[in-house]
């Protein structure tokens, strides 16, 4: 009995010994496989290290062209600025010399007239009217405007006064007929 004993104790842990084996062998292979995973996810956690160095060297760059972008924004702000002065500047002046050109205009109308007054022995009769738009050709200036007012009444010649009956005393600009 005791040698039966053996054999059975001897079985047991053969099959003990058979057992521990393949739960070894399991354990090996579960081993492996997740000495297998680790490597998986390491080469994985590279990469994942890799594109986030890659997003921030584009982050890196994207900033960068952001502020170039805002210093050219900034020139250009300064740019347009100083041109809206310069308009500014321009349109005064445009205006300045307008109403200086306004000015010469009435003061060569006003010289016109008095002009117009004087005439020269044997020189033609002519109205200021007319002598008004002779010196606007000459100048190049087109047509006068229009004198109303301070338009005299055309010139009368010596003769042609002594043809009208009772004329009025005529206006001082034509008293100065002749030299």
């Amino acid at each position: 009995m005791v040698a039966n004993e053996v054999r059975n104790l001897a079985g047991r842990s053969a099959d003990a010994a058979g057992e521990i084996r393949r739960l070894i062998d399991s354990s090996a292979q579960e081993i492996s496989g997740g000495a297998q995973a680790v490597k998986e996810a390491e080469a994985a956690i590279d990469q994942v290290v890799t594109q986030v160095m890659k997003v921030s060297d584009i982050m890196e760059e994207i900033s960068t062209a952001s502020d170039e972008q805002s210093s050219g924004i900034a020139q250009i702000n300064t740019a347009v600025s100083e041109m809206d002065h310069v308009t500014q500047q321009n349109a005064s002046k445009v205006q300045t010399i307008s109403n200086a050109a306004h000015d010469l205009t009435r003061e060569a109308l006003s010289l016109a007239n008095v002009i117009a007054a004087f005439r020269l022995e044997g020189a033609a009769d002519e109205s200021s009217e007319t002598a008004l738009r002779r010196v606007f050709k000459q100048a190049g200036l087109g047509s006068p405007p229009a004198l109303a007012a301070a338009a005299p009444s055309p010139l009368i010649s010596r003769q042609d006064r002594s043809l009208q009956p009772n004329t009025p005393a005529q206006p001082a600009e034509e008293a100065w007929e002749a030299f």
